[in-house]
């Protein structure tokens, strides 16, 4: 994302929904980050070991069950999440100023089905 790159921080638009996801549920599982970002496993795992190269992520055993791991943001990744939450979201506000305000709900209600029948179609 350009305005990340601004700031000289390499977080592609896709590491950064994982990293929100992460921030706002830390210590999930792969398969329960996977889930709520709508990719299969195999995927989310490249983007882990991305995300753990360059020092935004860790992976920690399960201290219950020794072969789940649980996904936790690094010091590091809790710092870059707080630099750039706020220009996430203004570029969250300026792309929803192309939608007028009397339309807004309306596409939000046309998005929310999308994702529910997405959702619905998943085995």
């Amino acid at each position: 994302m350009a305005a990340f790159e601004a700031l000289g921080q390499q977080v592609t638009p896709e590491e950064w929904t994982t990293l929100a996801q992460m921030q706002a549920n830390p210590g999930m599982t792969l398969r329960a980050l996977a889930e709520r970002l709508g990719r299969d496993p195999t995927t989310v795992t490249r983007m882990i070991d991305r995300l753990v190269r360059k020092g935004l992520a860790e992976r920690r055993a399960d201290r219950k069950d020794r072969r789940a791991v649980r996904l936790f943001l690094s010091r590091h990744g809790y710092e870059t999440f707080a630099q750039l939450a706020p220009i996430a979201e203004g570029v969250a506000a300026r792309a929803a100023q192309a939608v007028p305000k009397a339309a807004q709900e309306e596409v939000a209600t046309a998005l929310r089905a999308v994702l529910a029948q997405l959702d619905a179609e998943q085995p």
